[in-house]
C-alpha cells in the first residue's frame, strides 16, 4: 500500500476534483435562476432554455479540469489560504472563460455572454467554499502526517510545556549544559 502521506495527498486530490465537479452544475443552476427569474427583465432577451446549457456541461467540466490542472490547483498543498491561491483560481477561471469562448466559436454555438460572465464571477467564491470543504473532508478521511507528527509540531509541543521533548522528532535532541 502507499505511505500515509501519499495516501492523504491522493485523497486530497480526489476530493478537490470531486468538489469541482459538484461546483460546476451548482453554480450553473444558480446563475440560470438568477438570469431568468431575478434580472431577466433588466437584460436583453434570453432565448435559451436550460437544455442547451445542460448539453454543454460535460465539455465545461473537462475544460474546467484541464484549466485547473494547468494552474496546478490539484497539487496536494495543505495550507492554501493566501492571495497566491486566489490568484491561481482567478487565472484558471479566466483561462476557462477564454477556452469556453473559443470552443463555442469553433462549434458555432450561440450562448449568452452574460451567462458566461456570471458563471466565471460566481464560480470564484463557490469554488473557494467547496474546496475548503473538500480539504476539511480529506483531512478527516486521511489526516496527513505533516500536522501532528512533524518536526515543527514536536517543537511547538516542547516549547508549550506539554512535554519536555517529543520522540517523534526527526532531529537529534541537543544536550543541555546542565546534564
Amino acid at each position: 500500500m502507499f505511505a500515509p502521506v501519499r495516501r492523504a495527498d491522493r485523497i486530497l486530490t480526489l476530493m478537490l476534483v470531486l468538489s469541482d465537479l459538484v461546483t460546476i452544475p451548482v453554480v450553473f443552476i444558480f446563475i440560470f435562476v438568477i438570469r431568468t427569474r431575478l434580472i431577466g427583465d433588466m437584460l436583453p432577451e434570453f432565448r435559451h432554455n436550460m437544455q442547451v446549457y445542460i448539453e454543454v456541461l460535460p465539455v465545461v467540466a473537462v475544460l474546467w479540469l484541464v484549466c485547473f490542472a494547468y494552474a496546478r490547483l490539484y497539487a496536494p498543498e495543505r495550507g492554501t489560504a493566501g492571495m497566491g491561491y486566489v490568484q491561481k483560481l482567478v487565472k484558471a477561471l479566466i483561462w476557462l472563460a477564454i477556452s469556453l469562448m473559443a470552443m463555442s466559436y469553433l462549434v458555432k454555438m450561440d450562448y449568452s455572454r452574460v451567462m458566461l460572465f456570471m458563471f466565471v464571477v460566481c464560480s470564484l467564491p463557490a469554488t473557494m467554499i467547496m474546496r475548503a470543504l473538500a480539504r476539511r473532508m480529506a483531512d478527516l478521511l486521511a489526516p496527513s502526517r505533516r500536522r501532528r507528527g512533524s518536526w515543527w509540531w514536536a517543537r511547538v509541543r516542547s516549547r508549550s510545556g506539554s512535554s519536555r521533548y517529543c520522540r517523534s522528532s526527526s532531529r537529534p535532541r541537543r544536550r543541555s549544559p546542565e546534564s
